[in-house]
């Protein structure tokens, strides 16, 4: 006995050890995004004058669509598809100017679309298809397309205003060209467009003297360069 306790006793055998764990790898934190810069001073300084040369542009592309429906260069069903084009225009023009601000690169995005449109506009009025010139409701519509422009150009149509006036003119364009596509517009058809017509018409002077302005109406009197 006392030769067996003196074995243990003296480390014969290895002490006990705990297993060892492998020691716990925390997740590497991933960086906070960074917030987006706020349009500063310049931004805010040259919003007229980009505001300006986006109504300009509309306001030219409108006068293009409102000629060719006049000379019957552009039918309506033609139209249809580019005052839809000028609305989604004009919805992003809304939208960059929400916050009072459009920056460059805002700017730059309404642009290539007003490019593409211009294009269209260009296309559609050097092609084959025609109606017929000087008719009266062409005419009117190519009036009320007249009256948006001068608003757009002026500031007294906001972006979302003329979205709205625009969404609207196509929507008359399509239905008459729906009504003429059986080659005859009868009582009832010419009867229900001339009241789309003149609600529409009402409508565009309630916008253009509301107390709504797009940014360069409000513009400081002196020339902004951009």
């Amino acid at each position: 006995m006392t030769k067996i306790n003196s074995i243990v006793a003296g480390g014969c055998f290895p002490a006990p050890t705990s297993p060892s764990l492998p020691k716990p790898t925390l997740p590497r934190p991933e960086p906070l995004p960074l917030p987006l810069p706020k349009p500063g001073g310049l931004d805010r300084l040259l919003t007229p004058g980009r505001s300006q040369q986006l109504a300009n542009s509309q306001g030219n592309q409108l006068d293009s669509i409102q000629k060719g429906l006049k000379n019957g260069s552009i039918t309506e069903k033609e139209a249809g598809k580019l005052l839809d084009q000028q609305a989604k225009i004009a919805q992003a023009t809304a939208s960059a100017s929400a916050d009072g601000v459009v920056t460059a690169r805002e700017a730059a995005s309404i642009r290539l679309q007003q490019a593409k449109a211009g294009l269209d506009v260009f296309l559609a009025t050097h092609n084959r298809d025609r109606s017929a010139p000087r008719d009266p409701v062409a005419n009117e519509q190519a009036a009320q397309l007249g009256r948006i422009a001068q608003g757009v150009r002026s500031g007294s149509l906001t972006g979302a205003e003329a979205n709205t006036l625009l969404t609207d003119q196509a929507d008359i364009a399509r239905t008459v060209a729906d009504a003429r596509s059986d080659g005859d517009v009868d009582f009832i058809e010419q009867q229900l467009v001339g009241i789309r017509q003149d609600a529409a018409s009402f409508e565009i002077g309630l916008e253009k003297h509301d107390g709504e302005k797009a940014p360069h109406a409000k513009r400081l009197n002196f020339p902004v360069l951009f």
